[in-house]
């Protein structure tokens, strides 16, 4: 396939697996490594589909897709009040203007639970909104209020409201990240908001708050 598209197509893969003390830390974030075998039937399927499509149409055949890539890349971000945090790094690429990539943010408790948003929250997250808000329009200039927004720019206030399952404690407050084209266009890249420790009191577990 890649000697009749002259060299034009392209396969990388960077499927990397955590390996710690904690297997079960382990078994969270490797479960979505992609093994060898699932990669080269996915890509052995797609180019007999792109052959079917084609048929026997050279050009047309080497402009339905020119590379696929794809990446799986675990790290570790650090320590934070008992909880152990995590990062895994991801991005596919199947032909098109551009791949996509995200990183997910993973934290654990001492008994290697993965917590969810509800699980460091005193109530539920409608305190959060107006905190999100405020940095959303920092970061990107648009106001969540504003009666004026467009049907894109309303997609991604409520995308701000709604996916708030990415998140971690950073040096300076506890951090909501978004996925490109979630809350902000493409070239905008992942956005990150941080909210700081000082606004969070009575919304946070003051058992995830910094210590004195």
């Amino acid at each position: 396939f890649v000697k009749t598209c002259e060299g034009s197509v392209v396969f990388k893969f960077d499927e990397q697996k955590l390996k710690t003390n904690r297997p079960k830390i382990d078994a969270v974030i490797n479960d979505a490594v992609a093994s060898p075998e699932n990669l080269k039937k996915y890509v052995l399927d797609s180019i007999k589909g792109f052959y079917e499509f084609a048929g026997n149409d050279k050009e047309l055949l080497c402009a339905v897709s020119n590379g696929y890539e794809s990446a799986h890349k675990p790290g570790y971000i650090g320590h934070h009040n008992g909880l152990e945090q995590f990062t895994v790094y991801t991005y596919n690429f199947t032909g098109g203007a551009h791949g996509l990539g995200e990183t997910t943010y993973y934290l654990f408790d001492e008994n290697d639970h993965r917590l969810t948003l509800a699980d460091i929250l005193q109530g539920d997250k409608t305190a959060l909104i107006p905190l999100l808000d405020a940095a959303y329009k920092a970061e990107t200039k648009t106001a969540p209020a504003d009666k004026n927004l467009d049907e894109y720019q309303r997609a991604w206030v409520k995308a701000l409201h709604e996916r708030t399952d990415n998140f971690y404690f950073s040096a300076d407050g506890i951090v909501f990240a978004y996925r490109p084209y979630a809350v902000s266009s493409y070239a905008d890249g992942q956005v990150e908001l941080t909210l700081p420790y000082a606004k969070l009191h009575g919304i946070i577990k003051d058992a995830y708050l910094p210590q004195k």
